[in-house]
């Protein structure tokens, strides 16, 4: 009988890799019948089931497949990213903690096993389990891609690139859906190696990359080529399938579709000549400054955007991470003795930032909105330690006020997203002044008669023009910046 299984699950395997899931999945279930303790037929129908996008269904096949064979660590590990995927990180932890027990020497499985504690958020954990790996195989290069991403998530950016050049030298096909190469090649300021990365045949890794690379292309000024590069990934985007960083990508090319918009209307504040520049350092906001060339103490000034994308001041306040390591290599690139725009807090103040992460009480209410002021100062005591450190004075730009429809939003919801922009953006200004920073004002600067954002200011809900950061810094006391 055990034969026969065999003969049925190598034709059901066949079927499996030539994407006729119906088929494979009905043989499965056959050898099932007949085999009710084959581990390998239960875990091989939970692979088909969740390649038909079923993976609650999967999980109980995975559950069955390690309950018959729990001393089989690629069965615990699927199960433990099946846990992950439908939610249940708690479920995925302990299947990995159980993994630990067991003895096994595939450096295959073992990375797989590190991918997971990563994808649920322990890196420390996955970075433990990967460097073995890599130092017994050191051309593993799957092992190198996750250490090298693991390394760029914490902001260990120089480690990370060599094991992540490592991987793109050696095999360029290998996907890479995060575009961990180029993320950090971007967050250390290497613009013209992200230029230089040839197109990747993951359909993907194409798209992200083309995004990172139309953002250099506009930081520089090449905006001709920034918009041949948005306009056909744009044309692209529909064919792509869903991954979790397809959004962000998306979410760049239309700003970046909106600055061009921009720019062409404006050209002459692009284009003319000048003496001077001034670095914006911030949030993907600082995108928006890239180029324009503005007046202060007299001199024609052009503004050189310099953005560390997702970085909010609740990153910069709190142990080394990505977002931080990207803020102080941007401010690196800083001279000794010369002022910056510190544009940040823009994402600390969204509705997926502290209006998602303060308590409510059991009534839906904001008892306590206090932690935005606290966090607004704790960043610009931050600031001004680091910038004493390094020589240079940052001029502390505010929030922008909101484009979001705040009508739409429930009343105790909207009291308090709007409340948290004016107190922290007070608590901005506050720390400015106790530091004897300049403080350009974006809240004032962008909002109109409502608590909502002028119009004409706005590419989309989320991003300014660079308009709006003129008129701040013109309301501050950097001397004129029109």
């Amino acid at each position: 009988m055990r034969d026969e299984a065999d003969r049925l699950l190598n034709n059901a395997l066949y079927f499996h890799r030539q994407g006729r899931l119906d088929e494979a999945h009905g043989i499965y279930r056959q050898v099932i019948r007949d085999n009710p303790d084959h581990a390998h037929a239960h875990h091989l129908l939970g692979l088909v089931t969740r390649h038909r996008g079923q993976e609650h269904d999967a999980n109980r096949y995975f559950q069955r497949a390690a309950e018959i064979a729990p001393e089989e660590a690629l069965y615990r590990a699927t199960l433990a990213d099946s846990h992950r995927q439908i939610g249940d990180d708690a479920g995925a932890r302990r299947e990995l903690e159980a993994i630990e027990a067991l003895v096994f020497d595939d450096p295959d499985l073992r990375i797989q096993v590190a991918t997971i504690w990563g994808l649920i958020g322990e890196n420390a954990a996955a970075l433990d389990r990967c460097r073995p790996v890599i130092a017994m195989f050191p051309d593993h290069l799957r092992g190198n891609l996750l250490l090298g991403s693991l390394l760029s998530d914490r902001g260990d950016f120089e480690e990370a690139l060599a094991a992540l050049e490592k991987v793109r030298v050696a095999d360029p096909a290998l996907p890479d859906p995060t575009c961990a190469l180029a993320s950090t090649l971007f967050a250390l300021g290497r613009y013209d190696r992200i230029l230089r990365l040839d197109a990747p045949p993951d359909s993907r890794q194409r798209f992200g990359e083309a995004a990172m690379k139309a953002t250099v292309l506009w930081l520089q000024g090449r905006a001709r080529d920034a918009a041949t590069l948005v306009d056909a990934s744009q044309a692209h985007e529909a064919a792509l399938p869903d991954w979790p960083r397809k959004a962000v990508f998306r979410g760049t090319l239309d700003q970046l579709a909106g600055l061009l918009a921009f720019r062409g209307r404006h050209a002459a504040h692009y284009e003319s000549a000048a003496h001077a520049t001034l670095a914006v350092i911030g949030d993907e906001q600082a995108t928006a400054a890239a180029g324009y060339i503005v007046t202060i103490d007299g001199q024609s000034t052009r503004l050189i955007g310099e953005p560390a994308f997702g970085c909010r001041a609740a990153h910069l306040v709190v142990a080394d991470n990505r977002f931080k390591a990207a803020y102080l290599a941007a401010l690196a690139r800083v001279p000794s003795g010369s002022r910056f725009v510190s544009l940040i807090g823009s994402l600390d103040c969204r509705i997926a930032g502290l209006l998602a992460e303060l308590p409510r009480s059991r009534h839906g209410q904001f008892e306590d909105l206090s932690p935005a002021d606290q966090l607004a100062s704790d960043y610009v005591d931050w600031l001004a330690a680091t910038c004493r450190a390094r020589g240079v004075t940052p001029i502390v730009a505010g929030t922008p006020a909101t484009n979001v429809q705040v009508e739409v939003m429930k009343g105790l919801t909207r009291s308090a997203y709007l409340e948290i922009i004016e107190r922290f953006n007070r608590a901005l200004a506050a720390g400015a002044r106790r530091h004897g920073f300049a403080f350009a004002d974006l809240l004032a600067a962008t909002r109109g008669s409502t608590a909502q954002g002028r119009p004409g200011l706005y590419i989309d809900t989320n991003h300014i023009l660079p308009t709006g950061l003129v008129d701040a810094l013109d309301r501050s006391d950097t001397g004129s910046a029109s």
